[in-house]
């Protein structure tokens, strides 16, 4: 059995949105809950989370990380391994509040692991923030990284130093990174003992602009009519020549760039985790071939190591102890499921229980959850906001799906072992 904690279930922007604490006319739900300590769970950072494998002694959680800590053998030296995926904006304000869970031994709190599902500020801007793990050592002399070649080349363009102490100034206090690069359905174990081994999974979460000879699009300032033309910025973004037609008005807002009519999709990795959980924090669409990998993923070789990507069917297999879904909000987006894209995906997964993460506003945590009670009973609401949702979800078989909030905790049963020993904050 391993831990899953969520570090945090939010969209990009996370929540409460300033916006709607400081709208005097604001009707949203989820915002204006976290006003009052009941509405906690409604606060949302950037999506990430912490895998762990204890070697002390595991309880049960009752809810959450905040009123539930683990209990350790008082005898055993060995120390826990510690994985974290996506180390986003809003990283180090969540480490901090979930830090208890690692003390009160001081080098549990070496991370084994960082796992980048793509190169977007809510899943990487809070690598820097990791140097506090290994400057002068004080944690450990360096954390393993792992990411896809194109993630580390964005952050390679948009970090340097992160990459390279070489482009390092000033101080030079910089965190110590060793970067590998991973494929989808090329698994890998991370621990001394092979405690977790990874297989990514390359899905969709968007699209992409691929490079041009065209010179680069130059950034639009919120400018009056005239002033735009006599600058002439239209003739630079070269419009005519492939790029979208771009507001020439004071509508137009700062750093807007006019984009290629060319697209292709965004890649952003899942991971099955011990073959036994899958998260899928951003995605818009999963292609074929990752479903062939998602239902039938390759076993754990023997003395583990990398496993080489294997031929794969799509038979499903035995059925994963949970699954972790992005849902951002009932209407699909053009890089995230909505709730019909989320629902459909769990069904086919057929996990013993689906859990959405990377929600935004308006709807509430309560909301998710009898949004999430009424899929699992088959049963339609009499409240409008629910039935305007539950009415966009395609016919189909019962399913187990709730809303996950931050530091909610489950113990994840291996695979092979009775998946009803799962157990997470809904008593389940």
């Amino acid at each position: 059995m391993f831990e899953f904690i969520f570090n945090g279930t939010g969209n990009s922007s996370s929540l409460p949105s300033i916006k709607c604490l400081t709208d005097a006319n604001s009707t949203c739900q989820n915002c204006l809950g976290t006003l009052k300590p009941e509405g906690k769970k409604n606060i949302r950072r950037n999506t990430s989370a912490i895998l762990r494998k204890s070697k002390g002694v595991a309880k049960a959680p009752s809810s959450s990380v905040q009123q539930d800590v683990v209990e350790r053998s008082d005898t055993t030296e060995e120390r826990d391994v510690v994985v974290v995926i996506d180390v986003g904006k809003t990283f180090i304000s969540a480490a901090l509040e979930w830090v208890r869970i690692f003390i009160p031994i001081a080098y549990e709190l070496r991370i084994d692991a960082v796992l980048l599902t793509h190169a977007h500020a809510d899943a990487t801007n809070g690598l820097d923030d990791l140097r506090t793990w290994t400057q002068n050592g004080a944690i450990q002399e360096y954390i393993d990284i792992y990411c896809s070649e194109a993630t580390f080349r964005e952050i390679q363009k948009a970090f340097p130093y992160l990459t390279s102490r070489v482009f390092a100034t000033g101080g030079g206090d910089v965190p110590e990174f060793r970067w590998h690069m991973i494929t989808t359905g090329e698994s890998f174990a991370i621990g001394e003992d092979d405690e977790f081994w990874i297989t990514p999974v390359a899905v969709d979460h968007g699209k992409q602009f691929p490079v041009t000879t065209q010179p680069p699009p130059m950034p639009l300032n919120n400018l009056p009519q005239q002033s735009v033309a006599q600058h002439d910025l239209l003739s630079r973004v070269g419009t005519p020549s492939g790029f979208h037609d771009v507001p020439l008005s004071g509508s137009a807002t700062p750093n807007t760039l006019a984009q290629p009519r060319e697209s292709i999709p965004l890649k952003c990795f899942a991971f099955i985790v011990n073959n036994a959980l899958l998260y899928m924090s951003d995605v818009s669409n999963i292609p074929d071939e990752e479903w062939k990998l998602i239902l039938n993923p390759p076993p754990k070789a023997s003395g583990g190591g990398v496993i080489e990507k294997q031929a794969t069917n799509s038979s499903p297999m035995a059925r994963y102890a949970a699954a972790i879904v992005d849902v951002l909000r009932p209407l699909p987006y053009i890089s995230h499921f909505g709730i019909d894209q989320a629902v459909q995906a769990v069904r086919r997964i057929s996990a013993h229980r689906n859990y959405m993460t990377g929600i935004t506003h308006p709807l509430s945590h309560d909301q998710w959850v009898s949004i999430g009670e009424h899929l699992e009973s088959g049963s339609e609401s009499d409240k409008p906001e629910l039935k305007e949702v539950l009415d966009l979800i395609s016919e189909g078989p019962p399913v187990w799906f709730r809303p996950a909030f931050d530091g909610l905790r489950l113990m994840i049963p291996e695979a092979g072992e009775p998946i009803t020993g799962l157990v997470d904050g809904y008593g389940q």
